[in-house]
């Protein structure tokens, strides 16, 4: 009888599907910046509650997603597992959570993040190739999945990276991107073209799913320079990508084959000899790459200077354009054609998951459901921690944290609160173009308050783990990132 009850019980619970469209910008998802064609989406956002001011905790994948499903911030949920970041498994997340509330849990990602633990938390974990968007077989492999009736209630994590394209060269770009990239009428630049070549497939997807008993959640995990790119600034980027793409010489070919057929323990220096190669290779990278900052006119504005250096080396500051990122709920008792202002946080939503969802489990970490302000009760807006976290301690990351509210965002050194120290109006700049830091002492200081309380007693600094991964693995996960633009 106790077992018939619990049957009938989960059958009244929500689905819920989780689409995170990697990269994508919250201005290029809704608003006058937006110039993709996307009627299925705009038609979603009239039948659900958009925020247009949600901020994520950091700019690229991993501490991203670690941060959203345990509602922690990146220094208490990433552990760092010698040369990558990873989530820290002994944390309670909310996906364990789901799974106490009876939910059978699936998700499908681009295999280059495997690393990140997700195989481990999902019941039902898939992961797809690099080369698999959308419109060339991995739209048709998620439908299919969706009408093999997945056990519910379910839980569907789905990561897509299509957007990520645009981090190949060009002559790539064309020949393997949807038909709508090189149209101009789909968007002002390929970024937003892509986003077009989406918006059906999503439609497809979303067709597969009974909307009146699923809470839709879409959103992602951090925003691009890329979809500020105007043609010049393409043109710029695709010099820059093709600078970077390194051809190793037939010597390291001919020594990889001999070092991967020697086995580990004949040959236990292969290690740190395959680290040497690897930082001789970033280091003439950065030789090349590095005197192009220099040639940068020093005449334009401070916004396209910004978006031009990032193209030649990308250093990991806060501003919005990585981290201004869109959220639409959808679901039962969610409602329709509902726009909010306010700043809420991507640590949010796995809070107003569950509350919407009915499900019994408190909030974790510092994570606050969002049903009061989507219900015009009262809500505090809370600060938006903000950091410059990478995928990989090899890669570009100038340790940064900061914090962000509605009207100001201050940052500076992770290390050294005297150094980096930023501030900017975000109400009369939108663009963080004039740092006010040395003028505004008082708000700096206010700001660094906010910041200082949310550290723990390892200040901002990540805990370290034992190593999992081995040289060949940690080789394939350079390899592919710097492929996608996070290095």
């Amino acid at each position: 009888q106790q077992s018939l009850i619990q049957t009938m019980s989960d059958s009244l619970k929500p689905n819920i599907l989780f689409i995170v469209l990697d990269g994508l910008r919250s201005d290029k998802f809704h608003g006058s910046n937006k110039t993709s064609i996307t009627p299925y989406l705009d038609d979603l956002i009239k039948n659900g509650t958009y925020f247009e001011q949600c901020i994520s905790s950091a700019p690229c994948t991993v501490p991203s997603v670690a941060s959203t499903i345990t509602s922690l911030y990146p220094f208490e949920c990433v552990v760092q597992d010698e040369n990558v970041f990873t989530i820290n498994q002994k944390l309670e997340n909310y996906v364990q959570n789901l799974k106490n509330e009876g939910y059978t849990t699936y998700a499908t990602y681009q295999e280059v993040i495997y690393f990140l633990g997700l195989d481990k938390i999902y019941d039902h974990a898939e992961t797809y190739s690099v080369s698999s968007k959308l419109w060339n077989g991995l739209g048709e492999q998620i439908i299919e999945k969706l009408q093999n009736k997945m056990r519910g209630p379910w839980f569907y994590y789905l990561h897509l990276y299509d957007l990520h394209l645009l981090s190949y060269p060009k002559e790539y770009r064309i020949k393997n991107g949807p038909k709508e990239i090189s149209d101009e009428k789909f968007g002002i630049n390929q970024y937003d073209r892509v986003i077009s070549a989406m918006d059906p497939w999503l439609k497809k997807i979303l067709e597969q799913v009974n909307l009146e008993n699923t809470i839709v959640v879409i959103t992602s995990d951090h925003g691009t320079e890329v979809a500020s790119y105007s043609g010049d600034l393409e043109d710029y980027n695709d010099k820059n990508i093709e600078s970077r793409v390194h051809n190793p010489g037939t010597i390291f070919k001919i020594a990889q084959k001999i070092s991967n057929s020697v086995p580990r323990k004949i040959f236990p220096g292969r290690k740190k000899l395959a680290k040497l190669y690897t930082d001789k290779i970033r280091s003439n990278i950065k030789k090349k790459m590095l005197p192009k900052l220099d040639e940068i006119d020093k005449n334009i504005s401070q916004y396209k200077k910004r978006l031009m250096r990032t193209s030649v080396w990308g250093d990991s500051f806060v501003y919005d354009e990585r981290f201004r990122i869109p959220l639409l709920i959808l679901g039962p008792e969610i409602p329709s054609n509902k726009k909010i202002k306010q700043q809420v946080r991507s640590i949010d939503i796995f809070p107003t998951i569950f509350e919407a969802a009915k499900l019994n489990k408190k909030s974790l970490g510092h994570g606050k459901s969002l049903l009061p302000i989507i219900r015009d009760n009262p809500y505090e807006e809370l600060p938006a921690f903000l950091e410059g976290a990478a995928n990989s301690p090899k890669f570009v990351n100038k340790n940064i944290v900061g914090i962000r509210t509605s009207e100001f965002k201050y940052f500076r050194d992770k290390y050294d609160d005297t150094i980096e120290v930023h501030l900017y109006d975000l109400k009369h700049d939108q663009l963080e173009e004039k740092n006010i830091a040395k003028n505004n002492s008082s708000i700096v200081q206010e700001m660094e308050e906010m910041l200082i309380k949310l550290q723990n007693d390892q200040g901002f600094e990540y805990k370290k783990t034992e190593q999992i991964l081995d040289i060949d693995e940690e080789k394939k996960i350079e390899e592919e990132l710097r492929k996608l633009g996070y290095m």
